[in-house]
């Protein structure tokens, strides 16, 4: 698999836009710290949510 390809299937994942999946197919060193750095990403959205009371706003139809 190409990183061209790899940068692509990452781009599906909410929140993971062209330039994060570029530098995580660029940068990454072993997968296993791809997938924590994700998680804690994740796990950083989910405590945000539940400090504010909010619902997830997804970013591709937020108005600016």
């Amino acid at each position: 698999m190409t990183s061209d390809e790899t940068a692509k299937r990452l781009t599906t994942i909410p929140g993971v836009g062209a330039v994060t999946a570029a530098a995580i197919t660029t940068f990454a060193p072993p997968k296993m710290l791809v997938a924590v750095a994700l998680a804690n990403r994740m796990a950083r959205t989910a405590w945000a949510l539940l400090r504010k009371g909010e619902d997830y706003r997804d970013p591709g139809t937020v108005a600016a």
